[in-house]
C-alpha cells in the first residue's frame, strides 16, 4: 500500500460519514450557558446578601413554593433523556448516503442519488421506456427499482433486474437488486 492508499481511505471514510460537530458544540454551549449562570449567581451573591440569603433558604428547602422532590425528578429525567441521545449520537454509525472506492492511483466517491438515477437511465434505455415511469432507490445493500410500464407492454422482470445489476457493476458497485413492476401501466 502506498501513501496515497492511506490518504484515500482517510479522506473516504470522512466523506462518506456524519460529523459529530453539531452534537459536541451544542453540549458545550449548554454547559458554557449553565457555567456562565452560575457564574453570574455567584458574583450576584457577593455583592448583594438578599440574593445570598434567597439562595440559601431556597437550597435548605425553606420557603419554597414549589415541590423541590418533583424539580429534582423532572430535572433527573431531562438530563437522563439527554445522556440517551447524546450516547446514541455518539454510537450510531452516522452514514451518509455515498458509495466509495479507491485504487492505488485515484479514490471514488458516489453519491447513492447519482448511482440510482444512473440506473434508471439505463433501465429506460433498455426497455424502452419514458425515464419518468422508472424510479430506484439505491441503499447501502441493495437498490430497488419500481417500473410503471406503458398499457398492453409486457416487461420481463428479470431482463430489468439484469440491465441494473449490470449498470451497478460496471460503476463498481455491486448490490442486490430488487424489482417491483406496476401492475397498471401508463397511457402513452
Amino acid at each position: 500500500m502506498s501513501i496515497d492508499t492511506h490518504v484515500y481511505t482517510r479522506v473516504l471514510r470522512r466523506e462518506s460519514h456524519d460529523s459529530r460537530t453539531a452534537p459536541a458544540v451544542v453540549t458545550a454551549s449548554l454547559l458554557a450557558l449553565l457555567l456562565g449562570a452560575l457564574l453570574v449567581l455567584g458574583i450576584w451573591m457577593i455583592i448583594d446578601e438578599r440574593v445570598a440569603t434567597g439562595v440559601a433558604e431556597f437550597l435548605s428547602g425553606r420557603h419554597v413554593a414549589f415541590d423541590v422532590g418533583g424539580v429534582a425528578l423532572g430535572g433527573g429525567i431531562i438530563l437522563l433523556l439527554l445522556a440517551i441521545l447524546l450516547i446514541w449520537l455518539a454510537l450510531a454509525p452516522g452514514r451518509r448516503d455515498r458509495r466509495s472506492r479507491s485504487t492505488d492511483r485515484l479514490a471514488i466517491l458516489v453519491d447513492n442519488g447519482v448511482l440510482a438515477d444512473t440506473v434508471a437511465d439505463r433501465v429506460a434505455e433498455a426497455e424502452g421506456l419514458d425515464r419518468s415511469n422508472v424510479s430506484v432507490v439505491v441503499g447501502r445493500t441493495r437498490a430497488s427499482v419500481h417500473v410503471t410500464p406503458t398499457s398492453g407492454v409486457a416487461l420481463n422482470p428479470e431482463s430489468v433486474r439484469e440491465v441494473a445489476r449490470e449498470t451497478l457493476t460496471a460503476a463498481g458497485f455491486v448490490s442486490e437488486v430488487r424489482v417491483r413492476i406496476a401492475e397498471r401501466g401508463v397511457v402513452s
